[in-house]
């Protein structure tokens, strides 16, 4: 059984060193053969570390502000539900029970995860996730390869309206984010008619 964990965070910045996270949402998708069940779905709002920079433009672009970010679970109070989540379905201890981390670049999401985790002193990250992450973009792009040039660009929202996918919820919510990107992963899977079947 293969054991997927959709991911995506939003971000006070773009460099997960110096920037922080203030949402972290996603699912448990278990898989066998070409069938995915969605196991879990979780959605933390963070607060920053005390030393993050805050980009007031990337929150503008989540629709936040500062004293709003500031109501939010502190990070060290946020990891520990984070990772009882993961130890219900990956025995940390066994290599081979390992997440495939999956997002929409998710070089970007995989990587303020990881720092999250160092900014906590917890190191124990490849303990539940495979190298690399699994990137729906990438997915995404092959098979939409001869639509790609008459694309304006390549974001989420635009590979999602493509494909008509309408999740609830503003894009740049990590929730509605997620769910958009395992809609492209099941697309990516399946094919626009299997979804169709069952949606």
């Amino acid at each position: 059984m293969v054991k997927l964990c959709f991911i995506d965070v939003e971000t006070t910045g773009l460099d997960p060193k110096l920037n922080g996270i203030v949402q972290i949402a996603g699912q448990i998708v278990f898989g066998q053969g070409a069938e995915y069940t969605v196991i879990e779905t979780f959605n933390f709002k963070v607060q920053p570390f005390p030393f993050d920079q805050i980009n007031q433009k990337a929150l503008e672009v989540n629709g936040l502000n500062g004293a709003v970010i500031f109501s939010f679970q502190e990070p060290k109070d946020v990891l520990p539900q984070f990772l009882a989540i993961l130890n219900r379905h990956v025995d940390r201890k066994n290599y081979n029970d390992n997440f495939f981390f999956v997002g929409y670049n998710a070089s970007f999401d995989d990587g303020f995860m990881r720092e999250f985790f160092i900014k906590n002193s917890n190191h124990d990250y490849s303990k539940y996730f495979y190298r690399p992450a699994l990137d729906v973009m990438q997915l995404a792009l092959f098979r939409l390869k001869d639509e790609r040039a008459s694309m304006l660009n390549f974001k989420l929202t635009t590979v999602a309206a493509l494909l008509n996918f309408k999740p609830e919820g503003n894009f740049h919510d990590a929730m509605t984010d997620i769910i958009a990107t395992r809609q492209i992963f099941e697309f990516c899977v399946y094919g626009l008619d299997r979804i169709n079947e069952t949606k």
